[in-house]
């Protein structure tokens, strides 16, 4: 089972960077009124860095609740 979540994950990771190899376009974001613009790739390694963290985190807390 181990091995397949490696797998799984590699496969996820190439899928990242072939995405961010072929989107180095200018992305205009406005949020509340703010606009940026940077290269849509590194919106989309802040995006899967942000979704990671979250799920790390989500996955931290669980892991608490059940502790108590």
């Amino acid at each position: 089972m181990g091995l397949i979540k490696v797998l799984t994950v590699l496969a996820l990771i190439l899928c990242a960077i072939i995405f961010v190899l072929e989107n180095f376009e200018v992305a205009s974001i406005t949020f509340l009124g703010m606009g940026i613009r940077l290269p849509l790739a590194f919106l989309v390694v802040i995006l899967l860095g942000a979704g990671f963290l979250v799920g790390w985190l989500t996955g931290t807390w669980r892991s608490r609740q059940k502790k108590k």
